[in-house]
């Protein structure tokens, strides 16, 4: 979120694609996105670093360490749980690391007037054709959801935000990234692969929710789930749902 939030106010055109492609997937985006700047987590940096080769039109591959942003006892143990990992690719001259990069950034002003009809986003959906397809999202149309959830979303002290989506496709590109962000000091809490009969684990284990993010067909296991009838919802202030048709129920 940090990066989409910074090429946007840099005018830069962010496209957000899925680690769990394969690198054939990973050529055809970087060839349709023409992408100058490649941010990709090092465990899959020498995939996307060989499909960036593949398609020409990279500059650099920003390699991310997850190990950079764990307080000091968790980064311990991801070292030693990855020791065996291989990072030749980060010797190739295409590659720098994201802690690098942010240095080269610390004293650079740049001078950049928004114009909301910019391409902003590239999404990335099945929509209701049923078949996977590429949204361009100018700026307005990406920044105009913020601008109203900073006008009408409740003011969170400390809670939790719970967000159940894939932050590549539209809806969550912008719902479930904007609705986080904007929530004030509730702390952001990430499932990457949600599973609808873990409702009262989420709820047990963060037990002050103000904001969950998720998709229609999360909502039918949580309130078909006799372990949820009496879980303590006075917490919760906005289910944001979306992306498919949600019923009455």
């Amino acid at each position: 979120f940090e990066l989409e939030y910074a090429c946007n106010r840099v005018g830069a055109l962010f496209d957000f694609v899925s680690v769990a492609c394969e690198e054939k997937d990973f050529v055809h985006y970087f060839e349709d996105s023409k992408a100058k700047l490649i941010f990709v987590l090092d465990l899959f940096a020498s995939r996307a670093l060989s499909a960036a080769k593949t398609a020409g039109f990279a500059q650099k591959v920003i390699s991310l360490d997850l190990a950079d942003e764990m307080p000091m006892p968790i980064k311990l143990g991801y070292k030693l749980k990855t020791r065996s990992q291989d990072k030749s690719f980060l010797k190739d001259p295409m590659v720098q690391k994201m802690s690098d990069f942010r240095k080269m950034g610390q004293d650079l002003t740049i001078d950049y007037k928004k114009d909301p009809t910019t391409p902003a986003v590239y999404a990335h959906t099945g929509g209701t054709t049923g078949f996977p397809k590429t949204v361009l999202l100018t700026d307005i149309a990406y920044n105009s959801v913020a601008a109203v959830y900073r006008k009408y979303l409740p003011k969170s002290h400390g809670g939790y935000c719970l967000n159940c989506t894939v932050p590549f496709v539209v809806y969550s590109n912008s719902v479930g990234m904007h609705m986080p962000m904007c929530a004030a000091s509730a702390c952001h809490i990430v499932v990457p692969k949600f599973e609808p009969e873990e409702w009262p684990k989420y709820f047990k284990k963060y037990p002050n929710i103000n904001f969950i993010v998720c998709v229609p067909a999360q909502i039918a296991p949580w309130l078909e789930d006799p372990k949820m009838q009496n879980a303590d919802l006075s917490s919760l202030e906005v289910l944001g749902v979306g992306g498919d048709g949600c019923t009455n129920a």
